[in-house]
């Protein structure tokens, strides 16, 4: 099926472009796909689970791509966020677990899912396992090479994601209610590192830049790739004021870990991704770094 989508995509069965979309070939390869999602679950193996993933994301989450199966999109879409959320992302295999990660983010920014609030809310709270964050310290190879350990870089995909389809929601009024679901265990935990009695601890310092790069990726996945939904984000106080407490622990953090360099730049960071939704009133805060 691979091999066949791809030669579609290369257009080796010669026909004009204009006409590719239309070909019998082409329904061909969508029909394949739908009764691929409709029998997954007889798909055991994690490495040919995440094969077909990876095709779901080069040849259905595309912005060419041409619904000619006659099965409603928003059905197709919210199927394919299924398989994702119960064979992808919590995946027993590391490697493909955090590959699906990648994914996942990929397919959600490009389909731009809308989801209920029910179901939105169902998924974060299962999603909360895997946004847990626990910092580690680079260790040394045996070239004496600084190697990064843990999966943090790929987890910020996922915070990514939750910020994305929070941004989606069908009622994006309720957008607070889901973004304190996300921020209060992060501000828990920050918490924790501030009441820390040895603020020069390289891993709690290292555990407070996490926090906040975690803070600011669900920031920009609420307003970045939203074209036009800023201003419905601007104009919800009660979203405002989230942001807004959000830039003060930002703010108190800093002071705390201000030696660090590491967390100068989450904290410079995290305020980049406030100003979209707090605009003129982040300038108090800047001022501060």
């Amino acid at each position: 099926l691979s091999n066949f989508a791809d030669s579609l995509k290369n257009n080796l069965i010669n026909l004009p472009k204009s006409e590719i979309l239309t070909s019998k070939p082409y329904k061909s390869v969508q029909e394949f796909l739908i009764k691929i999602i409709d029998n997954f679950h007889l798909i055991n193996h994690p490495k040919n689970q995440l094969a077909f993933l990876e095709l779901i994301i080069r040849h259905f989450a595309t912005k060419n791509f041409s619904n000619t199966t006659g099965t409603n999109l928003d059905d197709l879409i919210f199927k394919i966020m299924e398989l994702f959320n119960e064979y992808g992302l919590f995946n027993a295999v590391e490697s493909v677990r955090v590959r699906c990660w990648y994914l996942f983010l990929r397919f959600v920014s490009v389909t731009k899912p809308t989801l209920s609030n029910f179901f939105l809310e169902k998924f974060i709270v299962k999603l909360q396992v895997l946004l847990a964050i626990k910092a580690e310290l680079p260790t040394k190879d045996e070239d004496d090479d600084l190697v990064e350990n843990g999966n943090f870089d790929n987890q910020l995909k996922l915070f990514e994601v939750i910020g994305l389809l929070v941004a989606f929601a069908q009622e994006p009024f309720y957008a607070p209610k889901f973004v304190d679901i996300l921020f209060q265990p992060l501000f828990a935990t920050l918490e924790t590192c501030v009441s820390y009695d040895n603020k020069s601890d390289p891993l709690i310092a290292l555990q407070a830049h996490h926090l906040l790069m975690a803070i600011a990726t669900i920031v920009k996945g609420l307003d970045t790739q939203v074209p036009g939904r800023s201003d419905l984000l601007k104009n919800n106080v009660e979203m405002v004021g989230k942001i807004d407490n959000a830039a003060q622990v930002v703010l108190i953090t800093l002071e705390n870990f201000s030696k660090f360099e590491s967390v100068r730049d989450a904290s410079r960071f995290a305020l980049s991704r406030f100003v979209p939704i707090l605009d003129l009133l982040c300038s108090a805060h800047v001022s501060k770094l």
